[in-house]
């Protein structure tokens, strides 16, 4: 494959990055192959729980049915030996009769056997010593009731300190009347009764189960000692609770404290209210799953380390022209560089997209000086606006703070203005700001920052300026002379003048909010001190102009 591969790709032109990209998708298609095996060990896992489900039906079947026959081989021996000492006259006959069978009955009852009057006392017991203690296993529930062939609880035995269970059967006479009960008591660990269950393994480390669902508890199992051990309670194995209630079925499901997953198929024992369980952890029922799974992903990792270094160096090749291009711009981000075109070093996509970029740098550095000068100028006047001035004072106020310097901020507006609004409308106000900014413009040294605030109002940062009062007395009178001389608009000359204030860093406050307030109360003392006339009259004088002349004039 990969031969034909490079064939392929010499076929190919690999001066297109298409052509690279499609020899980079190539190689990773390969790796698909992958897939589909992980989908054959999914699909591996599904059959193979399959089988070992009906597997374990099997094998849980056919230990139930062993067990309900070992219990039926009892019951039907007391059941004959019931109904002979039923039909006997007296007790004597009947002890009689059982001393003929008690060989008979031992060898299926080895822990003893107990045959009692209707009173409950005994008339036959061997060993005798199983009666003196008190009955052992028999239940008294064995002893009454009109129920037939009775399966005791099993217990640990007083006397053989084992796990026994007692099975009765009542002897009647003609008439129904009970005359005798005769019980019959066998370890549960003994010879051709539960022994299928403990000589039965299920793999390596599986088993059978088998539990009484009436009496809550484990009978035996073919792995462990449980005997008479309580099963869980409800609620910490499902497929257990099922069972519990009568419902068996075949599942993967968690069993014990350390929660280990296992495979169990459940069954019912037949004659008896018990049932079996065959079990077996699916970490070893999947572990061949595994292995192939192992299998698979070494390949695969194999495979992408493969891909990962083809991939890797036809990249290096194919992108370095765009990486190059990548660590110029990064450089003029930074400002480490000043912008200008990215070179093209190939004609192919990288290169069509290199062109494309210094296109569209050159468009974008056109728009962010355009947006750079309408965003810190104002548009009507051509001066600093106000996010350009609180931009400005603190520079302003940081060098003055580092030189230990004064810095003064002026702010002053115009006093007569809102009239020309009023009476000859926004279009002529407008004209009479632009004169005053230019006006402004021309006193203001270099080194000084004049803004537009907003309306009518300016400001004026003087840079390293002497924290007297006759600097400043000095240059409001040239600022307000400046501002006093006629503005020609359309053959009028309007007469405005200026309200004048300013604070002095360190002196009036240290902060550039503290310096602009400072200033601005400042300049409103200097209104109050004009009188109402002064600050709100309009003076405009009539110049007789031809209609060029009015069209152009504004000074």
């Amino acid at each position: 494959m990969l031969a034909q591969s490079t064939r392929i790709a010499r076929c190919m032109n690999f001066e297109t990055l298409t052509a690279r990209l499609i020899a980079l998708v190539f190689t990773l298609v390969s790796l698909g192959v992958a897939i589909p095996l992980l989908l054959v060990a999914g699909s591996m896992r599904h059959e193979l729980e399959a089988q070992s489900s009906d597997h374990l039906k099997t094998i849980a079947t056919y230990a139930a049915e062993d067990i309900g026959r070992q219990i039926l081989t009892r019951r039907t021996l007391l059941e004959n030996v019931a109904s002979v000492i039923g039909a006997t006259s007296d007790d004597m006959e009947a002890v009689q009769i059982a001393r003929e069978r008690l060989s008979e009955i031992m060898a299926l009852f080895p822990s003893g056997v107990v045959i009692l009057d209707a009173s409950g006392e005994p008339l036959v017991a061997r060993p005798a010593r199983i009666w003196a203690d008190g009955g052992g296993t028999i239940s008294a529930d064995m002893l009454a009731g009109d129920h037939g062939f009775t399966l005791g609880r099993p217990a640990i035995s007083r006397i053989s300190g084992i796990a026994e269970i007692a099975m009765a059967v009542p002897a009647r006479d003609a008439e129904g009347r009970r005359r005798a009960t005769v019980v019959g008591i066998v370890p549960l660990h003994s010879a051709g009764f539960l022994d299928v269950l403990y000589r039965t393994r299920v793999g390596r480390s599986g088993g059978l189960n088998l539990v009484s669902a009436r009496d809550g508890i484990f009978l035996g199992a073919s792995d462990e000692d449980n005997a008479l051990k309580p099963v869980p309670p409800p609620g910490v194995h499902q497929q257990h609770d099922k069972a519990m209630r009568g419902i068996y079925t075949v599942a993967v499901d968690t069993r014990g404290g350390n929660m280990v997953e296992e495979l169990a198929a459940t069954v019912p024992v037949p004659n008896a209210p018990w049932f079996v369980v065959a079990r077996i952890p699916t970490s070893e029922l999947f572990a061949a799953v595994r292995r192939f799974d192992c299998t698979i992903l070494i390949a695969c990792a194999l495979a992408l380390v493969l891909v990962l270094v083809s991939a890797t160096l036809i990249l290096r090749r194919v992108l370095r022209p765009l990486r190059h291009s990548a660590e110029l711009a990064d450089h003029m981000v930074n400002g480490e560089a000043s912008y200008a075109p990215l070179p093209v070093e190939r004609a192919d996509e990288v290169g069509h997209l290199t062109s494309a970029f210094n296109k569209l740098l050159a468009s974008l550095v056109a728009s962010r000086d355009e947006f750079e000068k309408l965003a810190h100028s104002d548009a009507l006047t051509g001066l600093a606006n106000r996010a350009a001035f609180d931009k400005a004072i603190v520079r302003y106020l940081s060098r003055a703070r580092r030189h230990r310097a004064c810095l003064t901020v002026l702010f002053f507006d115009l006093d007569g203005f809102k009239p020309i609004n009023d009476r000859f409308g926004h279009d002529m106000g407008d004209a009479v700001l632009t004169a005053v900014a230019e006006r402004l413009s021309r006193v203001a040294r270099q080194e000084d920052f004049v803004a537009r605030i907003g309306g009518d109002e300016f400001a004026l940062l003087l840079d390293a300026a002497d924290d007297t009062d006759e600097a400043f007395i000095e240059l409001s009178s040239r600022l307000r002379h400046a501002i006093a001389e006629p503005i020609l608009v359309d053959g009028r000359a309007f007469h405005v003048r200026l309200s004048i204030g300013h604070s002095c860093y360190p002196r009036d406050a240290e902060t550039p909010e503290g310096l602009l307030a400072a200033a601005d109360r400042a300049m409103y003392r200097d209104k109050q001190q004009q009188t109402m006339y002064e600050r709100t009259s309009l003076i405009v004088d009539e110049i007789p102009l031809s209609p060029d002349e009015r069209s152009t004039q504004v000074a």
